[in-house]
């Protein structure tokens, strides 16, 4: 199995593959940080939890019945969710937060994919290693493209960011893991795993800003590719660069 078999879900929305997460669950995993930093009071019980939960479907069902994020405010959004507004306002500043959760619930899955893509298999060679990277995170922004336009540029463009501390997590958890099963990659160490994630992830988000085809190609996948070789101190591949 490749690396793209084994890191790709059967849904082709990355938004519908967060949707498949409860986000009590997210936030008390390994990579929950990023979930518990985004509310202004964190919801303790499990109901108001499950308003959350509401909202968030509120958010996407406005943005997809209308494309645009412009016009939301936090008050139609509780609205559309059947949660008082007093309730909304309890956990969240604005609209904008509200957006920036529903983005970060998106990336939190992700990113536990990805942790899941780099431990649950034995990389005998970093060249293996960073191809199950890249190639995992080139699919990622490909099921960004299955979001619609507008609302996707919108999302990327500001309120998406690149999450250091859950790459650094992450990175921390796949370096664990491969030291304690004794795995040819075991010596990477996390601090040039993370730098290798890290530039990858730029990349990609760079390319979604820029061109949908631009991250599909083979010369962006051999562009990658050697960055991330390039930042675990490993000579870079025999796999071509961009012209």
């Amino acid at each position: 199995m490749n690396a793209q078999q084994s890191a790709r879900p059967d849904h082709a929305d990355a938004l519908a593959i967060a949707a498949t997460r409860k986000l009590r669950d997210l936030a008390s995993g390994p990579l929950g940080g990023l979930i518990t930093h985004s509310f202004r009071v964190m919801p303790q019980q499990h109901r108001s939890m499950e308003s959350v939960e509401r909202m968030l479907v509120a958010v996407e069902r406005l943005v997809r019945r209308s494309r645009s994020i412009d016009a939301l405010t936090l008050d139609a959004v509780a609205l559309e969710a059947h949660v008082t507004p007093q309730a909304a306002y309890r956990y969240f500043h604005d609209v904008g937060d509200v957006i920036r959760l529903f983005a970060r619930r998106v990336q939190t899955v992700e990113h536990e994919l990805l942790m899941s893509a780099l431990t649950e298999q034995r990389f005998e060679t970093e060249v293996e290693l960073a191809d199950t990277a890249v190639s995992f995170v080139i699919e990622a922004y490909r099921r960004m493209f299955a979001v619609p336009l507008r609302m996707r540029d919108q999302i990327a463009r500001d309120y998406t960011e690149i999450c250091y501390e859950l790459v650094w997590t992450l990175s921390g958890i796949v370096c664990s893991t491969m030291s304690r099963r004794e795995d040819p990659c075991a010596g990477i160490g996390a601090v040039p795993l993370n730098s290798a994630l890290v530039s990858v992830i730029s990349v990609a988000v760079s390319f979604c800003l820029r061109d949908d085809h631009l991250i599909s190609s083979s010369s962006s996948h051999a562009m990658m590719l050697n960055i991330f070789l390039a930042a675990i101190g490993r000579a870079e591949a025999d796999c071509g660069t961009l012209p």
